[in-house]
């Protein structure tokens, strides 16, 4: 059984065992495989998962901060976690400064589909990338998770010729890859197997995961939008709710193909920017400008862009994973902001 079917115009209609929860539950034997999976994972991420936070300054001096110089271009946003380690304070820019140097390294050309691709088009890879998402929610994986998933995904497309048949299979592999790479206790194979309602075998499954390796060589790091986010974020002094709102709006990019053409630096500014300016809470100044080397009017033309994406008349509006997900009192609910007047 394939995700895509053989009539384009019946895309929209593709069965997705996690979306259509009432077939599902009226099936016992069903229902409880996947109360195993989700009790599986709840009980192995129970001890480490919290919930999203966003740090205060600290007014206790720790015996960290007095180790070592404070280097001279250090960011204030920094100097106030100065005393957590795990926020790397003293090498955060550089790392930031680092990722700019590669994000284009290991990413695939933005017109890839039409000259790599003969039976599957942008559609399609849409249609799985939303699919993806809700695997990631059910899954409750990391954020980097998905976003390394759709890295893998096109850079694969990129390289290898794929039946229309075998695309969720693609999807799912590098799925599994992403989650061996970023997740503490990633799902099992069989997890997979059983999301694609037994679509695949598991051999199969495994064997594909070989092919993307093999044929990516390897090279799994790779700098994404989210990364980019989060620091710009956290130097912006972003509030939780501007967070949230960009974050809704880098998965929505994942889906359209078009905004490929923009970096994942670009497009993690034009999510912030959208964000600070719904919700009122900073502007494009020379801390973020400094930190991700764009101006404001180049930044304002993505992010005009990436409000198109959750505008009501949008033709990917039918695709409603990431809607439904940042429709949640957890995330906000900031899929119902209104962007259609965004300027």
């Amino acid at each position: 059984m394939s995700m895509i079917p053989e009539d384009i115009s019946q895309m929209q209609t593709v069965k997705d065992p996690l979306l259509n929860l009432g077939d599902i539950s009226s099936n016992n034997h069903n229902s409880s495989v996947s109360m195993t999976i989700e009790t599986a994972i709840d009980q192995k991420r129970m001890s480490i998962e919290k919930p999203l936070s966003f740090p205060k300054p600290s007014n206790q001096g720790g015996s960290f901060s007095r180790k070592m110089t404070l280097p001279l271009d250090i960011e204030p946003a920094d100097i106030e976690r100065i005393d957590n380690p795990q926020c790397v304070p003293y090498y955060a820019k550089e790392v930031c400064d680092y990722m700019k140097e590669t994000e284009e390294k290991y990413l695939a050309k933005p017109n890839y589909m039409c000259k790599s691709q003969k039976d599957i088009n942008e559609k399609m890879r849409a249609i799985m990338i939303d699919w993806l998402i809700d695997v990631h929610l059910k899954f409750k994986l990391l954020p980097e998770t998905l976003y390394l998933t759709v890295n893998l995904i096109d850079r694969y497309l990129e390289l290898v010729p794929v039946s229309r048949q075998k695309l969720q299979l693609v999807g799912v592999a590098c799925m599994l890859i992403a989650c061996k790479y970023e997740e503490i206790y990633s799902p099992e194979v069989k997890d997979f197997v059983y999301v694609t309602d037994k679509a695949y075998t598991r051999q199969e499954v495994l064997e594909m995961e070989g092919k993307v390796l093999s044929t990516l060589k390897f090279q799994l790091t790779a700098p994404s939008s989210f990364r980019f986010f989060e620091r710009y974020a956290q130097l912006a002094k972003a509030n939780e709710r501007a967070y949230h709102l960009g974050c809704y709006l880098l998965e929505l990019s994942l889906i359209e193909y078009k905004m490929m053409r923009y970096t994942p630096s670009m497009l993690a500014c034009g999510a912030l920017y959208i964000g600070m300016t719904m919700e009122g809470c900073g502007t494009w100044n020379d801390v973020l400008v400094r930190n991700s080397r764009y101006e404001e009017p180049a930044v304002r033309n993505c992010a005009r862009e990436l409000s198109m994406l959750a505008a009501p008349l949008h033709e990917k509006i039918a695709l409603t994973a990431a809607r439904r997900k940042y429709t949640l009192a957890k995330f906000g609910e900031v899929a119902k902001v209104d962007l259609s007047n965004f300027q």
